[in-house]
């Protein structure tokens, strides 16, 4: 069982979800449906301490499925995806693209290897 802990910078409209250890498909769909800080318009998961080996593609059309349900309260958000491997990079992109295709998400999500890159794409420019 994963550790999922949260945090909310206001200011930025931005929420961090760290997660630690072994992630199962029905972590991630516990924090959907759980969590109210999932509603927050723009998300970085940081999954550079998550070992993702237990996901598989039934797993993570479960995900999709309930980020769905959820994605509505989110339309035209962000989720930045931090990774700490390039075979994590490819499930995340697995992810974002059967959200699209097969859920119609309006979410846009992105994999990124550090905390400053996700921070810059989920942050808008000054005005």
């Amino acid at each position: 069982m994963a550790e999922i802990s949260t945090h909310i910078d206001d200011s930025r409209n931005i929420v961090t979800f760290v997660i630690r250890g072994t992630v199962t498909s029905s972590d991630i769909v516990n924090v959907a449906r759980q969590q109210p800080e999932f509603r927050i318009l723009n998300h970085l998961v940081d999954m550079t301490k998550a070992d993702l080996s237990s996901l598989d593609s039934v797993g993570i059309q479960e995900i999709v499925k309930e980020f769905a349900k959820q994605d509505k309260a989110r339309q035209n958000g962000r989720t930045a995806v931090v990774v700490a491997k390039e075979a994590e990079s490819g499930l995340v992109k697995l992810f974002a693209t059967m959200s699209e295709v097969l859920a119609n998400s309006e979410v846009s999500y992105k994999t990124v290897f550090s905390h400053s890159e996700a921070l810059e794409w989920l942050s808008p420019p000054p005005c």
